[in-house]
C-alpha cells in the first residue's frame, strides 16, 4: 500500500502567538506508528512559517483519522478556533492535489478550485 503526504503551512503574524499544537497538543499526532508514519516540522528563518510535513500509511488512514475519536475532535476545535483568534494562516496540501485554506471567519477549512 503506498503512503499518501499531506502537508500543512503555518503562518503567524509574530512570535509572541504560539503554534496551535504547542497551545493544543494531542490530536491526530497521538496516531504516529499506527497510521502515521512521520511528520516533519521545519520553520523559516524569522519562525513566522511552520512547514508540517506528514505522511500517512496511506490515504484511508489520513481520512479516518479526522473523525477517530472525541478527544481529537476536541482538541481540533479548541486549535481552529486559536487558529482564527490569532490570525494564523493555514494551508493544507494533499498529495492528491487538493487544497484546503482555513477560513478564519467560520473556522472551517475551504478546498480551493
Amino acid at each position: 500500500m503506498a503512503t499518501y503526504t499531506v502537508t500543512i503551512i503555518y503562518t503567524r503574524p509574530d512570535t509572541e502567538i504560539d503554534w496551535p499544537q504547542d497551545k493544543y497538543p494531542g490530536g491526530t499526532v497521538d496516531v504516529i506508528g499506527v497510521e502515521l508514519n512521520s511528520v516533519t516540522d521545519t520553520f523559516s528563518d524569522d519562525n513566522l512559517t511552520q512547514t508540517k510535513v506528514c505522511i500517512w500509511k496511506s490515504k484511508l488512514d489520513f481520512e479516518n483519522a479526522r473523525v477517530n475519536d472525541a478527544v481529537s475532535e476536541t482538541v481540533r476545535g479548541l486549535r481552529k478556533t486559536y487558529i482564527g483568534l490569532n490570525n494564523i494562516g493555514c494551508k493544507v496540501t494533499e498529495e492528491d492535489g487538493t487544497v484546503k485554506v482555513f477560513n478564519s471567519s467560520n473556522k472551517t477549512f475551504e478546498v480551493q478550485e
